[in-house]
């Protein structure tokens, strides 16, 4: 018997020519360790979706977001612009055309401009006011808009002078001017995208590129723009929004006279291919894909180069620090399908990536803390690359993961399942539940309640325990109050339509009542002033009736009905990962098996199965949903026997 390393770590390379090769990283990524780290590599996990914002007001996905240079951030959703603040916090800065296309934005410092592909948009900065762009020498049509030494650039896709682009005054989005147009001649191709890198103009056609630099002049005498000699290349663009930028290279989908479905990064003036074959070959069996779209983030020292396809339904992520690819996606908890990731752009602020969802008006801050996609499960994968030994016949006894272990969220092995309540009642914003037998829980606790009458008390709470069969929790739901009710002065006016009493029994001197009277007549007043605990006396909106009314009223409310308090915090707290294998080349494999990660603080918790059968050949297939922090090593050790029969 031999003790083996069995290589872990590794980008996707999924071939279609099995067993060639089965690897995938699924909603994880590699990075290489120091000189003298415990492994020579790591896989970690993908950034969780934590909720910054929900812009509820327009229908449809985010369409654009964009932080200024003077670091505010705004976003379109429908034909509303919005801005934001850090805390989320939304206001309405104009309404738009169109509603339904991406948009791309840009800033000269004085005014955010706004292209959706229908028209130019100007949002002055320092008065908060939107206006469409109307000058007839702008390319209102433009998809993009890029600022390049105080010009904003844009484009014409259908200009009858093929391959002719434009850009405003100097500093002033509003006014363009029929002599500051250009045209990319070296090659009669339209223009697909444009995007600043270094202070030149990179221009797009769908069968190559070109790049131009602020030459000087003031396009009378000699020209203010002009073309970087040499730079033109037969690589063009097959989809405009695909073209991103990150650390000084531009990341682009593209295409040429000869073919498409390489990804491609400017290298200098030259493009560097770095898509693989394996995710050639995945693209080209897309009907279409000149609806993908492309972002980049920075998150933990990698940069990341995002390109989603909507025909496959899967977004590949690029990580230029590790020249490595990964699989980006999302669980659909109702179907269980993964498949392209939620996110459609990007925008930095405040210290926060930010992400915008392509089907909802949902915001979202990518976060190394959060382990789930804004609630629902991520599942992170690993099918290892194909393990073989000259053909021999191998005897698997054992296989032991390196990896994070201890980190379970809590220990709830002596929690019970449900916990009868006998009573539930509330003094002001305390909730006091008494159960019919010892809770088992402790302080801090995240339990459910529920049947509980009325229903406002239902729901998750966490708990401060008072002793083995008393525990409270903080409420700001307002309760309906209950009790005898009788009017102490006079008369008053029938003014509302509610029939029975509603406020909160934690009641403040000035809050509006309504209550229903001994002649069961609906009338309302302001509180003026609280006699007594169990005492209060009205004012009404009627000057014809007495000042005041009272009533008395109980502050403590019993619940009735049958009620459990049982903890909800189980996923994460005894964490598992399935381990399955396939033995012809990733074909097939068998079924999962469960091993654990260890409850919180085991760290020498041993990941381990043994007894795993023969092979000649084998592949690995690691996975987890569990909302912990979890990483993988690549020092995973096997125990085998080899034998050539």
């Amino acid at each position: 018997m031999a003790r083996i390393v069995v290589p872990v770590v590794g980008g996707s390379y999924k071939h279609d020519t099995l067993p060639f090769d089965a690897q995938e990283t699924v909603n994880l990524f590699p990075e290489r360790g120091g000189r003298q780290s415990k492994s020579t590599a790591i896989l970690r996990r993908t950034p969780g979706l934590s909720l910054f914002a929900t812009i509820s007001t327009q229908t449809g996905p985010v369409r654009g977001m964009y932080t200024t240079s003077g670091d505010r951030f705004f976003v379109v959703r429908g034909t509303q612009l919005y801005e934001f603040n850090v805390a989320g916090t939304e206001t309405i800065r104009g309404t738009i055309n169109s509603g339904t296309d991406r948009v791309q934005m840009t800033d000269n410092g004085l005014e955010l401009g706004i292209a959706d592909g229908t028209n130019i948009w100007s949002y002055a900065l320092s008065t908060n006011t939107l206006s469409e762009v109307t000058d007839t020498d702008a390319p209102d049509t433009t998809p993009s808009l890029e600022f390049i030494d105080g010009y904003i650039f844009g484009f014409d896709p259908d200009a009858s002078q093929i391959g002719s682009f434009a850009h405003s005054d100097l500093n002033d989005l509003t006014t363009w001017n029929s002599i500051d147009v250009y045209t990319a001649e070296s090659s009669p191709d339209k223009i697909v995208a444009l995007k600043a890198l270094n202070g030149q103009l990179w221009l797009f056609g769908s069968k190559g590129y070109e790049v131009w630099y602020n030459a000087g002049g003031d396009n009378v005498s000699s020209a203010t723009w002009a073309r970087v000699p040499g730079t033109f290349t037969q690589i063009g663009c097959a989809a405009a929004n695909s073209v991103a930028v990150i650390r000084g290279h531009i990341f682009w989908l593209g295409s040429s006279k000869d073919g498409a479905n390489i990804v491609w990064v400017s290298d200098g003036y030259n493009a560097r291919r770095i898509s693989t074959r394996a995710l050639e070959s995945t693209i080209s069996g897309y009907d279409s894909i000149d609806a993908a779209w492309g972002f980049t983030y920075e998150y933990l020292g990698h940069h990341f180069y995002v390109l989603t396809f909507q025909e496959g339904n899967d977004t590949f992520v690029y990580d230029i620090t590790e020249n490595e690819w990964h699989n980006w996606r999302y669980r659909n908890p109702t179907t269980g399908e993964q498949g392209r990731h939620r996110a459609v752009n990007h925008a930095y602020f405040e210290r926060k990536n930010l992400v915008g969802d392509y089907t909802n008006g949902n915001i979202y801050e990518l976060s190394q803390t959060t382990y789930t996609d804004n609630g629902d499960p991520i599942v992170w994968e690993r099918y290892f690359s194909h393990f073989e030994n000259v053909k021999q016949r191998i005897s698997w006894y054992m296989l032991q993961l390196d990896m994070l272990t201890g980190s379970a969220l809590l220990d709830t092995a002596s929690y019970p399942d449900g916990v009868s309540v006998n009573s539930l009642t509330r003094s002001a914003g305390t909730v006091t539940v008494v159960t019919a037998s010892a809770h088992g829980f402790t302080t801090g606790d995240e339990i459910t309640i529920s049947g509980a009458t009325p229903d406002n008390y239902n729901g998750n709470h966490t708990i401060t325990v008072s002793n083995s069969v008393t525990f409270t929790f903080i409420t700001t739901n307002p309760v309906p109050a209950v009790g005898a009710i009788t009017t102490a002065v006079g008369d008053a006016t029938v003014t509302g339509v509610n029939t029975t009493f509603s406020s909160d029994p934690n009641i403040v001197v000035g809050t509006q009542i309504n209550w229903v009277d001994d002649s069961s007549i609906n009338k309302f007043g302001d509180v003026l002033s609280i006699t007594s605990d169990t005492e209060l006396e009205l004012t009404t909106n009627a000057s014809s009736v007495a000042t005041g009314a009272a009533f008395t009223y109980n502050n403590l409310v019993t619940a009735t009905g049958t009620i459990t308090a049982s903890d909800q915090s189980t996923q994460g707290s005894d964490p598992l990962v399935q381990l399955r294998w396939s033995d012809d080349g990733g074909r097939t494999y068998g079924k999962w098996h469960e091993m654990s990660v260890g409850l919180r603080g085991k760290y020498d918790t041993r990941v381990i199965k043994r007894m795993l059968g023969q092979s000649r050949g084998r592949v690995y297939h690691v996975r987890s949903s569990e909302p912990i922090a979890m990483s993988l090593q690549d020092s995973c050790v096997a125990d085998i026997e080899a034998s050539d029969d």
